[in-house]
Order: structure tokens, then sequence, then C-alpha cells
């Protein structure tokens, strides 16, 4: 019994080839990219380094109108830390803390 030569399968392109983009389609991207990063500018931070308690703990944030949120690094883990945010006033904040106090805690605050 003769033995069938095996046959490779054909080769297929596995990549599309890359297109080069054009000025114009590069200038579009350009312009996308810079609105985006005007809308950022737009938005105002301030990063405090603060001694939190348990309880409620009044911030000055230092923004040019009233906070509309936060962000906490806790620097002692611990299941049963949680926090809150509130504003107070176009000046402050109120960052409620339960469980565990944090000593140099980073808050972000942001309007």
């Amino acid at each position: 019994m003769p033995v069938d030569k095996v046959r490779r399968p054909p080769q297929r392109q596995q990549v599309s080839p890359h297109q080069v983009p054009t000025w114009e389609s590069a200038s579009r991207a350009n312009d996308a990219i810079t609105a985006q990063l005007g809308a950022l500018s737009q938005h105002e931070r301030n990063i405090l380094v603060v001694d939190l308690v348990v309880g409620a703990n009044r911030i000055n944030h230092g923004l040019s109108a009233a906070a509309r949120g936060a962000t906490l690094t806790p620097t002692v883990a611990d299941a049963s830390f949680a926090w809150s945010f509130a504003a107070s006033g176009d000046k402050q904040v109120v960052i409620t803390v339960v469980g565990v106090n944090q000593p140099k805690a980073i808050v972000e605050v942001f309007r």
C-alpha cells in the first residue's frame, strides 16, 4: 500500500499590512488629543497629606470652588477601615473615617 505524501496547508498572511496614516488623519487625531487635554485642564485637583482620625475630619481643600469628590490612600491596612466624602461649603470637605485612624493619609480632592 503506497503512502500518500503529506501536503502542507497553504500559508496565509497572519497580520494585515500596516497602513501609514496620512497627514490629514494624523492632524485630526492631534486635534482630538488636544481637545481632550484641554478638557482635562478644566478639572482642578489638590493632593493633601493629612492625619485622619476615626469620625468626621474637616479638611480645607484649597480649590477655587466646592469639591465634587475625593480619593483617599490609606496608610494603615485594616479590614474594618471605610471612609466617606461630603462637601462642606466652598472651602472644606468632610472625610468620615470608620475603623482605624489613618496617619499621613493621602487625600486627592477634585472639582
